[in-house]
């Protein structure tokens, strides 16, 4: 890899963010139109939390066991305190870091704003390129 090691280096795509007082119905279809796993979520200009496809899936699983049919809200379900990296941040410091936590992504900023995420995929990504490269 030829590439300088800061995380920004290696975010995909663009950054899909959702407000905190969305529905998690509009979530789920922000995902499904631009493929994505995770949104981070916002209140306001600040960052508020993450949500995953899994959280989708299972605030709909227990709102349809539970027959409510009241809308579910994103602020309701994320998970507060992601795990935000700097985009200078090394890249083996967020794949060290995302292990030892167990977690899905980190979100990447530039200046306080949201410049991408990196994912366990994008990882997988580079490690295959690594390993073909390596040959």
């Amino acid at each position: 890899m030829s590439k300088s090691s800061a995380i920004g280096n290696y975010i995909m795509g663009s950054a899909y963010t959702i407000s905190c007082d969305e529905t998690v119905a509009l979530a789920e279809k922000m995902m499904r139109q631009h493929q994505i796993r995770h949104l981070p979520v916002l209140d306001g200009r600040k960052i508020f939390g993450i949500i995953s496809d899994r959280d989708v899936k299972l605030a709909k699983l227990i709102a349809a066991q539970r027959g409510t049919g009241r809308d579910i809200f994103v602020k309701d379900i994320c998970v507060y305190d992601p795990y935000v990296v700097p985009d200078s941040e090394p890249l083996d410091a967020v794949a060290t870091s995302m292990a030892r936590r167990r977690i899905g992504c980190a979100i990447v900023t530039h200046d306080g704003a949201i410049c991408g995420i990196f994912t366990t995929t994008d990882a997988c990504r580079l490690l295959a390129e690594f390993v073909r490269n390596a040959r």
